[in-house]
């Protein structure tokens, strides 16, 4: 499946980068984009070590123009639209609820669920299917999919539950990044005529999900690992 984009917004070393491999082993060329470009140059070097040509852009998913501009300027490098967005960027905390603020909490949700949108808008209309993920962007998946139910767009929610383990055939980084792909796969299987298919990103909250007529999914796994 060669000339594909995947995207990966707030790359990290576990799901981020076991995504990444696994859609650059089949062919795909592999956009990331993180605030340290340090870390990005890593996983450049890992990434073309397996083969996988990487296009990385630094920006902090917070601020929309950079977010936006970032997304674009991988697309023109690349050459190609996205195929895929995986959006993983999260603000994790473990911290009791009452003890939390208001502006504490506003500026999670700005990272966690506000800035998905920012990346959703940054690859439209080029989506065949869509897969958006974390508790939190629950009610804005399926708010894309009824928006985008008459268009070949595909939205899917992925609840990863757990604490991610490498050691763990069902909660390691490499598993999850299988599951992303049989979900695009699938997609791809079903909508074969519309030829392009999207994908995007992974859930830290523990919440199920039963609504398959927006390609809803849920899988059992993993905690922040990103």
């Amino acid at each position: 499946m060669a000339n594909r984009l995947l995207i990966v917004v707030g790359a990290g070393p576990g799901i981020s980068l076991a995504t990444a491999r696994r859609f650059g082993a089949e062919g795909y060329i592999v956009g990331l984009v993180a605030r340290r470009q340090q870390t990005l140059e890593k996983f450049r070097d890992e990434l073309a070590a397996a083969g996988v040509r990487t296009i990385y852009r630094v920006a902090d998913c917070t601020c929309d123009v950079d977010l936006s501009a970032a997304l674009k300027e991988i697309q023109v490098e690349a050459g190609l639209p996205a195929d895929v967005l995986l959006y993983n960027a999260a603000n994790i905390k473990w911290k009791e609820l009452l003890s939390e603020t208001a502006p504490a909490l506003v500026a999670d949700f700005a990272v966690n669920v506000a800035d998905a949108l920012t990346a959703v808008q940054a690859v439209l209309p080029a989506f065949g299917s869509l897969s958006i993920g974390k508790a939190g962007l629950r009610s804005l998946a399926h708010g894309v999919a009824k928006s985008l139910d008459k268009t070949a767009i595909r939205v899917h929610y992925l609840s990863v539950q757990g604490r991610v383990t490498p050691e763990d055939p069902q909660r390691s980084p490499d598993a999850i990044a299988e599951r992303y792909w049989q979900l695009h796969a699938g997609a791809a299987r079903r909508h074969p005529r519309h030829g392009r298919n999207r994908l995007a990103n992974a859930s830290h909250g523990a919440v199920p999900l039963t609504a398959r007529r927006s390609g809803c999914d849920r899988m059992s796994s993993a905690a922040p690992q990103r």
